[in-house]
């Protein structure tokens, strides 16, 4: 019987582990992205500007 909720146990914690992982990957890769919007943005400003 203990045998299986350690394992049940160790299974959750797992799970949790890598949903936590998952979730600091990709709010890191947002960040990124949002830099690169940016920047973009005001590249494309500037283009717009030197147009006129």
């Amino acid at each position: 019987m203990f045998t299986n909720l350690l394992i049940i146990t160790i299974l959750v914690i797992v799970f949790w582990l890598g949903a936590t992982a998952f979730y600091l990957y990709t709010s890191r890769q947002q960040e990124s992205l949002e830099k690169d919007i940016t920047s973009l943005q005001n590249m494309l400003d500037k283009t717009k500007q030197d147009a006129r």
